[in-house]
């Protein structure tokens, strides 16, 4: 099951960075991701920002990536570097997802909506309304 979900994450990183002519990042941010994958056995790893929305650019840009799992973890942001590229990296349990979500964290709000999860699954989540103030 480890080799399957290590071939599915790694496809999945390697769409993503051909879309955006970014493929010489795909070894160094697969490292990473595996790391992640190891240290916090999470529910699902998303690439955010710019590159999930891409609109990546390439020495400018850095790669966001939203980690969650099933309860908090103390390392809560951890920075990596491939190829001179920040990657940031956001570990969140669910329920911090789950209440930021309902208090209109935009940060997640984007996470969700426009994240592509490469890692797991966000399905539940993304179904989940909106929070934020209704008037």
């Amino acid at each position: 099951m480890q080799g399957r979900w290590l071939g599915l994450y790694v496809e999945r990183l390697r769409r993503i960075l051909r879309e955006v002519r970014a493929e010489n990042l795909l070894e160094g941010l697969v490292n990473v991701v595996r790391e992640v994958i190891e240290r916090f056995s999470p529910i699902a790893v998303l690439v955010t920002g710019s590159l999930a929305r891409k609109r990546f650019v390439y020495g400018m840009s850095d790669i966001d990536i939203l980690v969650i799992t099933e309860k908090p973890v103390r390392d809560r942001f951890l920075l990596r570097a491939v190829e001179n590229t920040d990657v940031e990296i956001t570990i969140m349990s669910l329920d911090e997802v789950l209440k930021g979500l309902e208090a209109g964290n935009q940060f997640l709000k984007d996470a969700v909506e426009n994240g592509l999860v490469i890692h797991g699954d966000i399905e539940g989540i993304a179904q989940m309304p909106r929070g934020g103030r209704s008037r």
